[in-house]
């Protein structure tokens, strides 16, 4: 009994040691996060931001006075070292976004196409962010068979603005069946939303669709998007090879109408070797042949008005001097026929003199 009970007594002040050498250690621990005064390191921190906050407070209510906005872009004299950096009026203000976040600006152009209560892309799941492009593509085809191309290139770009993940995103966050969800969502989206854009009847509708004079190069940046993900050294998984022609094919197109008519070949040639008898692609070749026909000579014609333009204008020159040499009494410059008359009829005279001498001899 005695040797249980001092075996029990010994486990018991064990444990009691062992507390005591964990509070002890607690306590270094805390005492190496203060600094010399007694403060913790968090809130140093916290304490900086709010002098901080103190200070810009202090600046724009100076910058108010001053004639300047309330975010304290005044016309400082000097001296407010805390604001150094902040541009004047007008100009952007670095780190805005951090400064005044309620007013920092929409990373995503597309993101003024949604609605009242409708919710940003940021605050949704990935599920519902590729449900949410799946239905607005739904959306955008019943407007295209009905001949709206502008109405449903607004669908199209917002459902692009839900489904879209950043590449980071795209390749190291999400799993292998999200990206595919991914991939047949955001290709058809892409190649109609480029359809769209190349319609005789397209109006730019609203922000952030482009403008007529711009929407061909915003079709080709969409189309080449979709190429990327044929990219035979790193080709992403799902991609339907029918899109990869139908890719090269409305680039092709968008190239035509915006004039590049290399690169264009160039797409048609590339998309004919995948489907050799598709009659988009064969029917875009005999275009892109009479649109070259048409340019040449149109640039024969540009080259033939320049040319005579050039000559109208040296004969026009030519005449204007001659007449101010005239008018000044001077003599215009002779030209190598008439020095060649000259000479001849020098030689004749000295000829006709020297047959006079030797008679008179």
């Amino acid at each position: 009994r005695t040797n249980k009970a001092e075996e029990g007594f010994r486990r018991v002040t064990g444990r009691e040691r062992h507390r005591e050498r964990e509070t002890e250690r607690d306590t270094e621990e805390r005492s190496a996060g203060m600094s010399d005064s007694g403060e913790s390191d968090v809130d140093k921190v916290l304490g900086d931001i709010r002098e901080l906050a103190a200070a810009e407070a202090a600046a724009a209510a100076a910058g108010k006075e001053a004639g300047g906005d309330e975010k304290g872009v005044a016309p400082f004299q000097g001296g407010e070292e805390l604001l150094k950096g902040i541009a004047s009026e007008g100009e952007a203000v670095p780190h805005d976004d951090l400064i005044h976040p309620e007013e920092a600006k929409a990373k995503d152009p597309a993101e003024c196409l949604l609605e009242e209560g409708e919710w940003k892309k940021n605050d949704m799941f990935f599920e519902y962010r590729v449900k949410e492009g799946e239905a607005l593509r739904l959306a955008g085809n019943e407007l295209f068979k009905a001949g709206k191309f502008s109405e449903a290139a607004v669908k199209y770009r917002k459902g692009l603005y839900y489904a879209v993940f950043d590449e980071s995103q795209f390749n190291f966050e999400l799993q292998d069946d999200h990206r595919l969800s991914v991939v047949k969502t955001v290709t058809p989206l892409r190649l109609n939303y480029a359809l769209c854009l190349c319609k005789e009847d397209y109006e730019p509708l609203c922000p952030p669709l482009p403008s007529l004079e711009g929407r061909y190069a915003e079709a080709i940046e969409h189309c080449t998007e979709v190429l990327n993900w044929f990219n035979p050294k790193e080709p992403q998984e799902g991609m339907n090879p029918a899109d990869h022609t139908k890719a090269l094919y409305r680039r092709a197109t968008a190239r035509m109408k915006d004039n590049d008519y290399d690169r264009a070949r160039n797409d048609l040639k590339e998309a004919l070797k995948l489907e050799p008898n598709n009659k988009d692609v064969r029917g875009a070749i005999a275009t892109l042949k009479t649109l070259e026909k048409g340019d040449i000579a149109r640039q024969k014609a540009l080259w033939s008005s320049v040319v005579d333009k050039v000559d109208q204008e040296n004969k026009e020159q030519q005449e204007a001097e001659e007449a101010a040499a005239a008018a000044q009494g001077g003599e215009r410059e002779e030209t190598a026929e008439e020095k060649r008359e000259k000479i001849k009829g020098m030689l004749e005279e000295l000829e006709k003199q020297d047959e006079e001498a030797r008679q008179g001899g």
